[in-house]
């Protein structure tokens, strides 16, 4: 039986319009998240992913329990069936929430997209430059949800 993936690329991500109930969740804290607080000099999150904050995996008393789980994953949007893809900062926090995301039964991978977490180009010159380095990071509606 042929390996299946746990960990994706760029790639991968991009594509995900084309891949049926599969979820982009970013795992990080709200304030990354939004975009109050940068992640490596870069505002905001991918475009069409959920928050779910890997804080969130735990209870109240630090305990990780199905019942929270699963109410967390349904108030974020997340379907039995769906694939959860998760990202954050450097894949640490991503898989507290693919840990939690395959104990309820989902199929989930990690993006690891390291400082390049939000760098998908949207096909223009100008987000390919910006994920290149060689243009500078402004994070404007066209980037952020």
């Amino acid at each position: 039986a042929a390996t299946k993936p746990v960990v994706v690329d760029a790639a991968f991500v991009q594509g995900l319009a084309a891949r049926p109930r599969h979820r982009l969740v970013d795992a990080r804290a709200p304030v990354f998240y939004s975009g109050q607080e940068p992640t490596f000099g870069k505002r905001g999150h991918i475009p069409g992913a959920i928050n779910i904050p890997f804080t969130d995996v735990t209870d109240s008393n630090g305990l990780i329990d199905r019942e929270h789980l699963s109410r967390v994953f349904t108030a974020a949007g997340l379907k039995p069936g769906d694939t959860v893809v998760a990202y954050c900062h450097v894949g640490q926090q991503a898989t507290a929430v693919i840990f939690a995301a395959r104990l309820l039964g989902y199929p989930a991978v990690l993006y690891d997209a390291g400082d390049n977490f939000i760098c998908l180009p949207r096909g223009d010159a100008r987000s390919a430059a910006v994920c290149a380095g060689l243009a500078p990071w402004r994070p404007d509606a066209s980037t952020r949800d």
